[in-house]
């Protein structure tokens, strides 16, 4: 099996199981909404134009109205700047509460852990305006592990510590 297909099946079953898990919680009345791939979009009044982010999910909480977003890095791991890039919408990205993001290599994680928290400051000291500061977190699910049975109760596990 070639690279490009391996990243493939873990993005598409990781967002598989990260919905099945939203969709528990639309049915708890924890969330209002699952979205697969919407874009959300990221609009200066002022200037009167937007654009757009598109998490791979995103859940809306029934309560505040506030976003849970998923991001799943695996190739954009090769270039910094789509790490970046995907920090910086969901940064900016109205109503956002916290972006999780889930990469395959524990090595990696420190990493994209201190970029975002670093351009979180960085955008706090220089007055970007957010509903409240973006918690971002980030979690190493290997490929093995998202194939197993037990990857729907790792993610419960990371919701109910990080409560989300």
């Amino acid at each position: 099996m070639t690279q490009k297909r391996r990243s493939q099946e873990y993005h598409q079953h990781l967002k598989d199981v990260i919905c099945q898990i939203g969709n528990e919680g639309v049915k708890a009345g924890k969330y209002k909404a699952v979205e697969r791939e919407k874009k959300i979009w990221i609009t200066d009044p002022k200037l009167g134009c937007s654009t757009p982010y598109k998490p791979e999910v995103h859940f809306t909480t029934k309560l505040t109205q506030k976003l849970v977003m998923f991001e799943v890095l695996d190739s954009q791991l090769r270039d910094r700047n789509l790490i970046i890039a995907d920090i910086i919408l969901s940064y900016l990205a109205p109503h956002a509460a916290k972006v999780i993001f889930i990469i395959p290599d524990k090595q990696r994680e420190d990493e994209v852990y201190k970029l975002a928290h670093t351009i979180g400051a960085i955008l706090e000291k220089k007055g970007v305006k957010t509903d409240e500061r973006v918690k971002p977190l980030v979690y190493t699910i290997s490929r093995d592990e998202a194939k197993s049975n037990g990857i729907v109760d790792i993610l419960k596990g990371f919701s109910k510590d990080d409560r989300w």
